[in-house]
């Protein structure tokens, strides 16, 4: 996750989401919504999720190659579960100027 506490920062929280399957999206926080969701969710832990937006996962910057990616809204609700079937994975932070510099061809 990056946090926006500084303001030459992003201007939302973006982070990779894993399913029981090892399937990775990417979701995002914006600006907004960023004192509700940023001391709820907590890297390396399982979570449900409901009331989101799904989008297509466009642009230059893409955290993963999923068609769509997750969006926060004020009623987005998060709880936090226990779950094995989610593996755990190492986080690796990719900055957008390299995936810029490298046309996005980053490997996931």
């Amino acid at each position: 996750m990056f946090p926006l506490d500084e303001p030459a920062k992003p201007f939302s929280i973006e982070m990779v989401f894993l399913d029981s399957e090892g399937v990775k999206i990417q979701a995002s926080i914006r600006k907004p919504m960023k004192k509700k969701f940023k001391d709820l969710v907590v890297e390396s832990e399982v979570y449900k999720m409901y009331f989101f937006g799904v989008v297509q996962n466009l642009g230059l910057y893409r955290a993963t190659r999923h068609e769509y990616k997750l969006l926060f809204h004020s009623r987005t609700k998060v709880t936090c579960c226990d779950s094995t079937s989610i593996p755990f994975l190492r986080v690796v932070q990719v900055n957008s100027h390299a995936t810029m510099e490298t046309g996005g061809r980053v490997t996931f």
